[in-house]
């Protein structure tokens, strides 16, 4: 978890996000109404029995990393795993040093593997796969710099004296040499695994004491006018739904944290989202979970004040792959209206800020 936390920080790649705003009701759950949740017997809570609960270790980075450290700084990591989302989803907050970072775990039936997406406190992103071959834990992903700088790491998690886990694997920045390392991490606390108790991490110190946080001044403002209690409405095949959404900052201000619900043509649902800023692609970066199974990552360019425009890669809660195309439009600091357009059917969002 070390280096490649240090190398892809947080939470073990590893154990390694999170993302948010955008919508409210899930763009796969209005398009497959029919479709019924899936089972809950796959990799992921195999993973999830393992990694969940509260690890400590100690970390060399192997490279400089923005926020975190210099290359050759030995600092104490800790990374704290739990479920969330009905146990569809994992959740990681990793501290490093100065650095913190949020991590977003889950399963993905079109590619057969866990997804992992990250952001840390220097505006450093990663999305990577984990799965199990030979009996071991495989972790391969490519991130970037708040600068644009891109990077890739793998490893394998292995099990040392029954629950001991050792990370190794390589790192390498801009292309340069693959870096090798191995890290050891030891349980510091156990948490049930039904368990949905937040973290029990000193956010506030470690913000006040953390590195300013460089993001484009536009994606700042962005941020800030989501933040507050919105409720959401869609007309689909004829129904009105309706739902509400919560977006608040992370603690470090890294990126936008949502917790969403609604009614959905396939009843009562509920969600996550995170939203941040990619780096490299220039653009806004949604993931979003939701509790039937549904599952998004979204870009978005920010065109205007007024608009951003993106596009969406998903699953749906059958397992279904899918693509659609999105348009925001800030009609006042107020309202708002997000049309997705998928399969040339478009379906528009409508969102009023209730509270700031």
């Amino acid at each position: 978890m070390s280096r490649l936390l240090a190398a892809v920080p947080t939470a073990l790649i590893v154990i390694a996000l999170m993302v948010t705003p955008r919508a409210l009701l899930p763009v796969a759950a209005a398009a497959d109404a029919a479709n019924k949740a899936p089972a809950l017997d796959t990799p992921l809570q195999e993973f999830g029995e393992m990694v969940v609960g509260r690890w400590v270790g100690k970390v060399t980075m192997l490279v400089d990393w923005p926020g975190f450290g210099k290359k050759g700084d030995s600092v104490t990591g800790q990374v704290t795993f739990q479920w969330i989302a009905d146990r569809l989803a994992l959740e990681g907050a990793d501290f490093l040093g100065t650095g913190t970072n949020r991590a977003l775990y889950f399963w993905d039936p079109v590619a057969k593997k866990i997804r992992q997406s990250q952001i840390d406190s220097g505006g450093t992103t990663w999305e990577g796969w984990i799965w199990k071959e030979d009996g071991h834990w495989i972790s391969k992903g490519t991130g970037s710099y708040a600068d644009g700088t891109r990077y890739e790491g793998e490893m394998a998690i292995l099990i040392r004296d029954g629950n001991q886990p050792v990370y190794k694997g390589t790192i390498a920045v801009a292309g340069g040499n693959a870096e090798a390392f191995e890290d050891v991490y030891t349980r510091a606390r156990d948490v049930s695994a039904a368990s949905t108790d937040p973290p029990e991490v000193p956010y506030t110190m470690r913000r006040e004491s953390g590195p300013e946080i460089k993001l484009p001044a536009e994606f700042v403002a962005e941020c800030e006018s989501y933040l507050g209690d919105w409720a959401t409405e869609a007309e689909i095949d004829g129904k009105v739904y309706r739902g509400t959404w919560k977006v608040r900052w992370s603690p470090d201000r890294t990126c936008l944290i949502t917790h969403w619900a609604a009614d959905t043509p396939n009843g009562p649902g509920a969600g996550t989202r995170f939203e941040g800023w990619d780096g490299q692609a220039k653009k806004v970066l949604v993931v979003d979970f939701g509790s039937d199974g549904a599952s998004s990552i979204e870009r978005y360019r920010l065109t205007s004040n007024q608009v951003s425009e993106g596009e969406i890669v998903g699953v749906s809660p059958a397992g279904a792959p899918f693509r659609a195309t999105a348009r925001v439009v800030r009609n006042t600091p107020e309202l708002f209206t997000w049309t997705v357009t998928r399969d040339g059917h478009a379906t528009e969002y409508r969102f009023r800020r209730v509270a700031k």
